[in-house]
């Protein structure tokens, strides 16, 4: 059996769930979700708060989060103490807030600043001429047409 599926079962106070043929298995379960989804949905009802769900669910070792909106995640106090959230000067726009990097290594050391995105345009020229080999009079003149744009 599978022993995080129990202890959920027992958390909902429906142990019979779990050896319940419809969702004894992942399989059974996948195959009977819709059905499943109701019965936690209606159990998790019960409970006047988010908090107090979680909490309950803490309590019974059952690993669960909230499903936080992209909003929410920016301001997390999780995810900002770990460097997922950052401040960067972006000359554009100043200072913005981004999503930082989600992994950590021992051995990496975390950035001082994120690289900023390229700029429109900004690698018209290099493109044009060391990867195609256009001639500079070329781009010039798609630049005059407007045909080509750049930023700044």
């Amino acid at each position: 059996m599978e022993p995080q599926w129990q202890r959920l079962c027992d958390a909902m106070g429906a142990g019979e769930l779990a050896t319940d043929p419809r969702f004894s298995t992942g399989d059974a379960r996948v195959r009977n979700a819709a059905e499943l989804l109701e019965l936690v949905e209606v159990w998790m009802q019960g409970f006047e708060t988010d908090r107090l769900l979680l909490d309950h669910l803490e309590r019974e070792r059952i690993p669960a989060a909230p499903v936080l909106s992209p909003q929410e995640a920016m301001v997390h106090p999780h995810f900002t103490e770990r460097g997922m959230v950052r401040q960067v000067v972006d000359p554009n726009f100043g200072e913005i807030t981004v999503t930082g990097l989600p992994a950590k290594f021992s051995s990496v050391p975390i950035p001082e600043t994120e690289p900023l995105s390229p700029a429109l345009g900004q690698h018209n020229r290099e493109v044009l001429s060391e990867v195609l080999g256009i001639a500079d009079e070329e781009i010039s003149k798609l630049e005059d047409a407007q045909i080509l744009l750049a930023e700044g």
